[in-house]
């Protein structure tokens, strides 16, 4: 009985696979095109009101940070790149008012630069508003030269906020848009 079934499950496995097959078409896949989206989290940062200042006490009329932007790395999304829409989302606690920009890089050397502006707010009532960008590879050719950001934060205005219990957020993402033939 064993060795009945045993040859019943060769036969099926020798039979079944060989008996669809045909032969391959290589011309089908000519007219392939797919349009993908890669989102991806950009940055995320919290930033208390005595982050705006020294050691020494001294106000920073400026914050700014560099981060690696390696989706251009892929050949596939560079070869392909249409547009990249920028969201920044924020939420601001603190009664100081401030302008942001974000600075797409190619090791350290400009390429674009995108700006807003963050309202004051309070704790009771903070001050919540999303930019959305789009920029288009006709609009910036040399985007996907990127490899790096800049986020740089400037205060608008002089108010103390060393010790206030409210805080800054912004946190991003980029919906990157390519299409695959």
């Amino acid at each position: 009985m064993i060795k009945k079934l045993a040859w019943i499950f060769i036969l099926v496995y020798l039979v079944i696979p060989t008996g669809c097959i045909r032969n391959i078409d290589p011309t089908q896949a000519e007219d392939f095109k797919a349009e993908p989206v890669y989102t991806l989290d950009v940055f995320h940062t919290q930033l208390g009101g005595s982050d705006f200042y020294t050691d020494q006490n001294s106000m920073l009329q400026e914050i700014r940070d560099t981060l690696p932007m390696n989706v251009f790395f892929n050949n596939l999304i560079k070869k392909g790149f249409q547009k990249i829409e920028f969201y920044v989302n924020i939420k601001n606690e603190l009664p100081a008012s401030f302008s942001y920009t974000v600075n797409f890089l190619h090791d350290q050397t400009g390429i674009h630069s995108i700006t807003g502006q963050i309202p004051l707010g309070s704790v009771q009532s903070p001050a919540s508003k999303e930019d959305i960008f789009e920029i288009t590879i006709q609009d910036v050719p040399q985007l996907t030269e990127t490899n790096q950001l800049e986020i740089v934060l400037e205060r608008m205005d002089s108010n103390n906020i060393q010790n206030e219990q409210g805080v800054l957020e912004l946190k991003s993402k980029a919906d990157v848009y390519y299409i695959y033939e």
